[in-house]
């Protein structure tokens, strides 16, 4: 068995608009099975990601990658992760080792992987890079029946090539600013039933999105090279390796050596120009205090209002994690930033279903990479139509009982 704790944030509507309930985080404390995954069971998720790996070229010869594994239970359920800076499945087979890890751990959903031979922020049409660049947003509008929100033209395209493929996302699981490209989608696609966002960036001046993500990856890396072996599907050199040798459809040929250090900056440079336009767009509108000109609070409102949520949804669209030990952001700026989001959902349309919380965590932003089994369970923490099995709210230990997660799509028993 193993013991979680998580910090949870959640907004109650008052006289004066939405407030921390309590003004403090609320501990979830809960015992858990110990997620056990069979190597065999393993290799064969690896081996369908390997079938079902394809490249698309979209209008601009832009090549994107999708990998889909659990194909078959997509009517269940379709979770789509992005890939970040520097990522893909050619560029960082750890991506594509977590992905299939994730899916063997949940096995009544499906999960794609989704990037581009360069991140795919690069892949935007020229007016809408030139946008990005100058406001930080990947959507349009303020909200207003006038001049409502919108995504840019560049992630209409994506989503139609998620629709050629009859691969249309229902969840979202994303890291840092690839959260930033799940908002414009959840606006284009217009029915997503849950996102599930681990330091989503730019949130406030007081972050730091280069430096300390840097530093935190290159720990990661040193922490995951001492581990030997691991287990099944954890980021060691020895099962990334072996991931390499069974996905032979990818890593040949330039994907033997376009996810070794430095190389990539090399191979992709418009992924470097792709990361510093947007850590330069980020910065200059984070302001918290200026809500007009602040990036990401216009993305993810436009995310909460362009989503047709159900009336008996219960469970928040979209859940935010930020770790205590991370030095990339600053958790009362997230604090504040959550209860901002809450407040610009108009009166007519709020809802339990059309919601934010945050999930605050131990360690830092690489807990992902470096502990990828309690990564899953929080994930699924963040997903709508999970039963909340594994945590219960108050800060009362569950030491007497023990709770398992029913796999995505399953009822509670």
């Amino acid at each position: 068995m193993a013991e979680m704790r998580l910090s949870q944030v959640d907004y109650v509507l008052g006289k004066d608009g939405y407030e921390m309930r309590r003004g403090t985080p609320e501990t979830l404390r809960g015992v858990a099975h110990a997620a056990e995954v069979e190597y065999d069971d393993l290799v064969l998720r690896i081996e369908e990601g390997n079938e079902n790996y394809r490249v698309t070229r979209d209008r601009f010869d832009t090549r994107h990658e999708t990998v889909l594994f659990n194909g078959n239970r997509a009517g269940n359920a379709l979770i789509l992760k992005p890939s970040t800076t520097f990522s893909s499945a050619l560029k960082n087979p750890g991506n594509f080792l977590e992905t299939a890890l994730a899916a063997t751990l949940n096995p009544d959903a499906a999960y794609m992987y989704w990037g581009a031979y360069n991140y795919p922020s690069g892949h935007l049409r020229p007016a809408d890079r030139t946008y990005v660049r100058q406001t930080g947003r990947y959507t349009h509008g303020d909200g207003s029946d006038q001049d409502p929100y919108r995504a840019v033209d560049s992630i209409k395209d994506v989503v139609d090539m998620f629709a050629r493929q009859e691969r249309v996302p229902t969840h979202f699981v994303a890291d840092q600013e690839a959260g930033r490209l799940v908002l414009p989608i959840m606006v284009e696609i217009g029915t997503t039933r849950g996102a599930y966002l681990n330091g989503i960036d730019g949130i406030s001046p007081r972050a730091s999105y280069a430096k300390a993500s840097f530093m935190e990856d290159v720990q990661s890396r040193i922490r995951r090279r001492r581990m030997g072996d691991g287990q099944p599907g954890e980021l060691t050199p020895v099962n990334i390796k072996d991931v390499k040798h069974r996905v032979p459809t990818i890593y040949t040929g330039l994907g033997r050596i376009a996810h070794l250090p430095i190389v990539p900056l090399v191979l992709f440079p418009r992924d470097d120009a792709a990361k510093v336009n947007l850590m330069v767009a980020y910065s200059r509108h984070n302001d918290l205090d200026d809500l007009v000109d602040h990036a990401v609070y216009q993305d993810m409102s436009a995310a909460l209002q362009g989503t047709d949520v159900p009336a008996e949804a219960e469970q928040p669209l979209i859940t935010m994690q930020f770790n205590r030990e991370s030095t990339q952001h600053d958790l009362e700026d997230c604090f504040r930033y959550g209860q901002l989001v809450m407040g610009s959902i108009p009166a007519g349309m709020r809802s339990p279903g059309r919601s934010v919380r945050i999930l605050v965590g131990d360690g830092t932003w690489t807990q992902n990479t470096d502990a990828p089994y309690d990564s899953s369970r929080m994930q699924r923490l963040g997903l709508p139509d999970i039963r909340h099995h594994l945590m219960l709210a108050g800060g009362r230990a569950l030491d007497s009982q023990i709770f398992e997660l029913p796999a995505l799509g399953e009822e509670a028993a």
